[in-house]
């Protein structure tokens, strides 16, 4: 690695890297003047929005770039209100698998909007049934909503 000048990352994905580069750089990431909200609910671009936020949001937590995680989590939360429940659920496994327990911002993010949009979403049995499923593989975030549950029951803030 020394002698070509490269450094060998096999455990990211190129795209992925290049984007935080560019963070680094620019202090921006990819162009999101293609996800206005118009837009977001076609062709899957706020799923695929979301997931490059969280994917980044892991390597910017992977290589200490607290300034790009920052960054990601304040676009992730300013798409969450046009995102379904589907797309945060479908976004939790990469959150919960890319991020330490002990960073717990991008986790709390997405159990607070998953409860906000469970409320909205009329058809709470496929809501439900969704948390299940995940809950086979992710039991944290199970966990972490019935806590935020029971203490918003009590007044608390989750």
């Amino acid at each position: 690695e020394a002698m070509s000048s490269t450094i060998d990352l096999p455990d990211d994905d190129p795209s992925r890297i290049e984007e935080m580069l560019r963070f680094l750089y620019t202090g921006r990431v990819f162009d999101y003047s293609a996800t206005l909200p118009e837009r977001l609910m076609s062709d899957g671009i706020l799923r695929s929005s979301m997931t490059s936020l969280v994917a980044l949001y892991s390597l910017g937590d992977k290589y200490g770039i607290p300034t790009l995680c920052r960054y990601t989590e304040e676009y992730f939360e300013h798409l969450t209100p046009y995102a379904m429940v589907d797309d945060l659920l479908y976004c939790v496994p990469e959150i919960y698998h890319g991020t330490p327990e002990s960073n717990r911002d991008l986790r709390d993010a997405a159990v607070r909007h998953f409860i906000k949009r469970s409320e909205e979403d009329i058809d709470m049995e496929n809501t439900m049934e969704g948390v299940l499923q995940l809950s086979d593989d992710i039991k944290q975030f199970r966990d972490d909503v019935i806590t935020a549950l029971i203490l918003a029951a009590h007044g608390r803030p989750g």
